[in-house]
């Protein structure tokens, strides 16, 4: 029996992917957990548009990452924390001064 997973499943495929598995998989732990659908043509239709927005998804995301990683990159590189204008030692504020 063809199925469409709706979530990924260990050793099997991820969401989105057709496969084949025995009947009795199918009903008795794929459906019944909501893991997976019956495959249909407009089900795979439906996998076909998911599959081409995940792919122009994934080519948007690489330019953006490029991108942002062109900009950081071109920031100076920070050192640590200084301690502030009091020293490390100074009060925390809305802390005692008796401790």
């Amino acid at each position: 029996m063809k199925v469409i997973l709706t979530h990924e499943v260990t050793g099997l495929g991820t969401a989105g992917d057709v496969v084949d598995v025995k009947d009795g998989y199918a009903r008795n732990f794929l459906f019944r957990r909501g893991l997976a659908t019956a495959w249909t043509k407009g089900g795979q239709k439906q996998v076909d548009a998911i599959a081409k927005g995940r792919e122009v998804r994934e080519v948007k995301s690489l330019e953006e990452a490029t991108a942002r990683w062109s900009s950081v990159s071109r920031r100076r590189p920070r050192g640590p924390p200084s301690p502030g204008p009091r020293g490390a030692d100074a009060q925390a504020p809305g802390g005692s001064p008796w401790t």
